[in-house]
Formats: structure tokens, C-alpha cells, sequence
């Protein structure tokens, strides 16, 4: 038996992500091992390939001038005539390009080229574009894979499967079932965005009907918030196409899992239920019935994780000018209180705030960097706490190591001017911060925990250390009103000579966070008693009187029933 991990399209080609590397490192330090097989940046190559552009090129044409001989379309035709006609010019351009845009984002002269860059740039995009055109009504990205018109729903995943609608179904049967995976091999399969989700099952899908004794297991993030959040029917479709869901993490699940199935080969449903059911974080279908049946909890120990495996990947095979890793010293948030944030109401208990002894992830790092010759390490975590960055970059500076990193931060007033520069010795190139926004009232209302004189300071320090800093915001907050917006964007236009990267969002609900929690609750407690709280609002307020502290802890027993309640269903 061998065993696979596939990491599928749609995502970032521009470095290997994390997961599988950390799952193979598990599987290393048990006595096991797997194979990683990154399809997406393999796909990447392909979809920006010139063979692929001549593909797509002439089914675009066909479907041109078919549509175009018809004297009326119905409004999806009308659509896909529009796409059609715009990557009719895109094609053009691909097929007439004299440089390759692989070449251009590998190449570190013409990447750092403006011209040369916006060029590459601009025919990845035409590529994708003439990808989507030519497997209508699907549009395709780097980071996304959708309907022109409805949402991924079961019935449409199994529909794109059955009708062979993905525009990689020939490189996949050429590339994974010719020969390479077997009959009785392990496949294991990640999820870590949602634009990976239809490629993913059309893969599961794909391995069941061709090999069908093949053991499926599915995870990844994406997953287990699919899986925390979906009904039973959802749940048990997806270990109808999976012999296995991991929940949570895997480090300790996957290494159990593979060493169940070499051992135990052949066996009745029955006991292999039995057998499964032991090994923690796994969703399974019970034997008979088919329903889902949810192992128990188990959370991974930072401090006893082995470093990642990158060894199977081709890092120069990636679209980037220079090598580049994700190390993950740390996992959660330490702040755990944003009103936006579903991590604090997380029943996993996988999303508390953990890290490793800096000195340890400083270790992991530097061997890291020194065995595949890597200089940029990006720190893919949460957010970092402030103690632990600073011991972080301290460990680093004492074993001289040539690293540069860059990671996720929480402005805090810990980063004083003199721990800026020691970060900046040790490394640290770039930070990402979450601002969200510019106006103090919405600040305060998020529950972040920062004003904006401290967020302007903050971002000072670290430009002045000469580290970069990129501001994430967004709009559109529960209760945002137009002069909070034109703050945020003020207060980008104002610090623009220490900022060298925003990003402007729009507002998402996720159904765990406090915001959620607090609608449900102020909509169905009484106003009467606790005011008028508009719907998406965080509820605030203050005893006046004695006795309003025993109807306040009544309405908290009540709050707490509808919470979970709420969560549950």
C-alpha cells in the first residue's frame, strides 16, 4: 500500500502550503510515511501553458459561433456569449505572447521588471479567463472555482463530476490514475480553501469509480468548517465519497489512520468501524445505517510536533522569483475577542491560542531554511503574540540566522520603537495587521481593542524599523454608518508614507461569532428589559439597581440556551 496527499486546484501556486508538509513530518516521526503531490501548482503550469491556451482557444471559437448563429439565447446563453466574446481577444493575446508568464514570475530579472511583470501579470489573468469561457457556466481563478449563477450545492458537485465538467479532468486520469495511484492505495486528500472544494471531491470522486478499493480520507480547514457547520445529509454525502473526514487536526489522526489500514487490510465493515472509531478528530459512517459518527477530540501540542517535510516538492517548481517555506510556530488567536471573529466561539477547542518555545521554533526554522535552500520563510499562524515574536526574533539573532520572515500581527503598544528594530535584526521583513477600520466608534464596537492613535503609532514604528506593513480593513460592519467608512479610508490616505500594502473587504458573516450569537439573543429577550438593540449588534449595558442583577443573570441562563441552541442546529 501506498500512501498519497493531494493538494488540488484552485489556490496560491506561488508557494507549497503548509498542511501536507507538517501531516508528512507526523508521519516521519511514527515510522510512516506518504508521498505529497501537489496537483495545484502542476495544474498552474498547465492552465498557463500554451498547449492548454490553444485548447481552450478552440473550444471558445466552436461555442462562438455556435451561439452567435442562434436568433435568440435564453439569459445563461446570454452570458456565456459575453464571456466568450471577451476571451475571444484574450486567447488572441496568449497565443501571439512571445514570453511565456510561468518564465516571467520564475525569472527574478523580469519579475522585478514592472513591464515585464504586468505583461506575465495580464496573460495569467487572459488564461483564466479563456479557461472560464471554455468550461462555462464555471468560472475559474487562482482562488476561486464557481457557477456563473448559483452556489455549490451536493447535487451540483456530483453533476460537475458526472459530466466531466472540470476543465483538468484529462491531465488528472494522465497524471494520478495511468499507472501511478493503485488499487488499495491510501489517498489522502486537503481542503484548505474553499476555491479548492469542487476539485477536491471531482478527485475523490474520480478514485472511488476508478480504484475502488482505494481508502479516501478528506481534510483540511476549509473542511472542518464545512463539517462544523453542515447538516447530517451534507455530512453523511461527504463520507459517502470519503471513507474518512478528519474534523480537526491531523497530525496525530493521520499516522493512527495509516498505521490501522497496513495493519489491518480486508476487514469486516464492523470492525473496521470499531477499529476507526479509536482514532481521534475522524468523521466516519457507521456501518448499516450510514450516518455520521464523530470521534473524540484530540488537540496537537505544539511543542511535540516535528518540523515539516517539505522533501517531495519541487520549490523552483513554484511562480515565484526566490524559494519560499510556511513554518507554523503558532496556531489561534491570543486576543480571541473580536465581535466578527468565530474563533471564541469555536466548539472544536482546536482554535485556542497555542505556540512553541521560541527557541525550539527558532531551531525548526534555521534547519529548515539550511536544508532546501531557502532565504524567505513566511510564518503562516493567526497572529503571533507579542512575547512570543519577540523571543522568537531574539533565538533567531543568537544562532545568526540568515532568515528572512514575515507574519501576521496584532498592533499592540508592546512594539515599542527599540523591539521594532530587534525584530528587524532578526529578520522580519514584512507584517500583515489587522486594522478593520478607521473610525474609533466601529473599533470599539468590534471589540478590537485599539484605537486609532495607537494604530497609527504602531504602524510608524515598524516603517521606521524598516519593516513593511500591510493594513488590512474592511466595510460594511453591522452598524458602520458612511463617515466610519470614509475614516478608514482617511486614515489610509494619511499613513500612506508608512504603509506599502492595504486590502479594503467587504464585511462577511460567519455564524459562530459573538455578533451572531448577541442578534439572536437581542432579537428574542424582550426590549423592554435590555433596550433597543438593532439586529448585528454586539449588546452592551450596565446594573443600575440591585434587583436588575438577578433578572440579568435569568436573561444570561437564557442567552446561553439560545447560543447553543443556535450553534447547534
Amino acid at each position: 500500500m501506498t500512501n498519497w496527499l493531494i493538494y488540488p486546484p484552485f489556490a496560491d501556486p506561488t508557494q507549497p502550503y503548509a498542511a501536507l508538509p507538517y501531516l508528512k513530518g507526523s508521519l516521519r516521526a511514527a515510522g510512516l510515511d506518504a508521498t505529497i503531490l501537489d496537483m495545484n501548482v502542476e495544474a498552474a503550469h498547465l492552465i498557463l501553458g500554451r498547449a492548454h491556451s490553444r485548447a481552450c482557444s478552440e473550444r471558445i471559437a466552436e461555442r462562438f459561433l455556435l451561439l452567435d448563429r442562434r436568433k435568440q439565447l435564453n439569459r445563461l446563453e446570454r452570458m456565456e456569449y459575453l464571456m466568450l466574446a471577451d476571451a475571444r481577444a484574450a486567447a488572441l493575446r496568449l497565443l501571439s505572447a512571445d514570453v511565456p508568464p510561468v518564465k516571467t514570475f520564475q525569472d527574478p530579472a523580469r519579475f522585478y521588471d514592472f513591464q515585464c511583470y504586468r505583461q506575465a501579470r495580464n496573460l495569467a489573468e487572459d488564461a483564466l479567463i479563456c479557461t472560464s469561457a471554455a468550461s462555462f457556466p464555471y468560472i475559474f481563478h487562482f482562488n476561486q472555482a464557481a457557477h456563473a449563477a448559483v452556489p455549490w450545492g451536493t447535487a451540483m458537485l456530483e453533476s460537475y463530476y458526472r459530466d466531466r465538467r472540470s476543465p483538468l479532468d484529462a491531465f488528472y486520469r494522465a497524471q494520478l490514475f495511468s499507472g501511478r495511484i493503485r488499487r488499495g492505495d491510501f489517498v489522502g486528500i486537503n481542503v484548505t480553501f474553499i476555491s479548492q472544494l469542487p476539485e477536491a471531491f471531482y478527485l475523490a470522486r474520480m478514485t472511488r469509480e476508478m480504484l475502488c478499493a482505494t481508502f479516501i480520507a478528506m481534510g483540511g480547514s476549509c473542511l472542518q468548517q464545512i463539517l462544523a457547520q453542515a447538516g447530517e445529509q451534507a455530512r453523511r454525502w461527504i463520507v459517502t465519497i470519503a471513507d474518512a473526514a478528519c474534523l480537526y487536526e491531523g497530525e496525530q489522526s493521520l499516522p493512527m489512520l495509516i498505521a490501522e489500514m497496513k495493519d489491518h487490510t480486508g476487514q469486516e465493515p464492523s470492525d473496521r468501524f470499531e477499529r476507526l472509531g479509536r482514532i481521534p478528530n475522524l468523521l466516519i459512517r457507521e456501518p448499516g445505517s450510514g450516518r455520521p459518527h464523530a470521534t473524540p477530540l484530540h488537540r496537537s501540542d505544539l511543542k511535540q510536533l516535528p518540523a515539516p517535510d517539505y522533501s517531495d516538492l519541487d520549490l523552483d517548481r513554484y511562480l515565484a522569483p526566490a524559494k519560499t517555506l510556511l513554518f507554523a510556530p503558532t496556531r489561534g488567536c491570543y486576543w480571541n475577542r473580536c465581535a466578527f471573529c468565530d474563533y471564541g466561539l469555536s466548539r472544536s477547542e482546536c482554535h485556542g491560542y497555542r505556540e512553541m518555545e521560541a527557541g525550539q521554533a527558532a531551531g525548526q526554522l534555521v534547519a529548515l531554511a539550511q536544508q532546501y535552500g531557502v532565504g524567505n520563510v513566511y510564518l503562516s499562524v493567526d497572529v503571533m503574540a507579542p512575547r512570543f515574536a519577540v523571543a522568537l526574533a531574539e533565538a533567531l539573532i543568537a544562532r545568526g540566522a540568515p532568515v528572512r520572515w514575515s507574519a501576521d500581527f496584532r498592533m499592540e503598544a508592546y512594539y515599542s520603537q527599540e523591539r521594532c528594530r530587534l525584530l528587524y535584526r532578526s529578520g522580519l521583513r514584512a507584517v500583515a495587521f489587522g486594522v478593520e477600520s478607521g473610525s474609533d466608534r466601529m473599533l470599539q464596537r468590534m471589540q478590537k481593542g485599539l484605537r486609532t492613535n495607537l494604530i497609527r503609532a504602531i504602524g510608524a514604528r515598524f516603517h521606521q524599523a524598516g519593516i513593511a506593513t500591510a493594513w488590512m480593513t474592511f466595510s460594511g460592519h453591522p452598524g458602520e454608518e458612511l463617515q466610519d467608512a470614509l475614516h478608514t479610508v482617511g486614515m489610509i490616505d494619511q499613513e500612506q508614507q508608512t504603509i506599502d500594502l492595504f486590502i479594503l473587504g467587504r464585511f462577511g458573516v460567519v455564524r459562530f461569532s459573538a455578533i451572531v450569537i448577541s442578534s439572536v439573543v437581542a432579537t428574542v429577550i424582550s426590549r423592554h428589559f435590555i433596550g433597543d438593540f438593532p439586529a448585528f449588534q454586539v449588546p452592551v449595558f450596565s446594573l443600575q439597581h440591585t434587583h436588575e442583577l438577578f433578572f440579568c443573570a435569568l436573561v444570561g441562563l437564557l442567552a446561553a440556551g439560545i447560543g447553543c441552541a443556535f450553534i447547534w442546529t
